[in-house]
């Protein structure tokens, strides 16, 4: 493909990409599950990350298998949760403003529900000293960003698997 920039100063700029169709790729495949061991069982995911672009892409990316909601925020996420605790699983990214996903899983953890043990945590990279701690004193799931979409899917996919069991 080809990436071309037409600027403007003060104006602003635009980039153009052009990405060749694929040739003879079935459509279907892209959205085709991981095969598993076990049976896909149908889940609620609620998607707690301060980038709509991600909750947009996950539920691209599992919309199929489950039901997917979304907060922007850890309290967004806390009120929903507060109005609709049956949600199967907590994909949460860890490094948030205001309410990270630390301070969620500690909220949750605190209020027994139980959803702190649902969670299931996105990361970018971007550690300081206290996710560290974190990740390492909880054997909770983890999803790198940028998703592969067959690894998000797996990961998922299994942590619903250990609510229906």
């Amino acid at each position: 493909g080809t990436i071309t920039a037409d600027s403007e100063p003060g104006r602003g700029t635009c980039f153009h990409v052009l990405l060749p169709a694929a040739v003879g790729v079935d459509p279907k495949i892209a959205k085709k599950q991981p095969k598993s061991a076990e049976p896909l069982v149908h889940g609620r995911v609620l998607v707690v990350d301060d980038e709509p672009l991600i909750a947009d892409t996950v539920r691209r990316i599992l919309g199929d298998a489950h039901e997917v909601a979304a907060a922007t925020s850890g309290a967004e996420a806390l009120a929903l949760l507060g109005k609709d605790s049956a949600f199967d699983v907590l994909l949460c990214d860890l490094m948030m403003p205001e309410m990270s996903g630390i301070d969620l899983y500690e909220t949750l953890a605190q209020q027994s529900s139980g959803m702190a043990a649902r969670m299931v945590v996105m990361t970018g990279g971007a550690f300081t000293e206290r996710a560290l701690t974190f990740l390492r004193e909880h054997a909770l799931p983890v999803v790198e960003k940028p998703f592969d979409p067959g690894n998000l899917s797996a990961v998922i996919g299994e942590a619903v698997r250990r609510v229906h069991r």
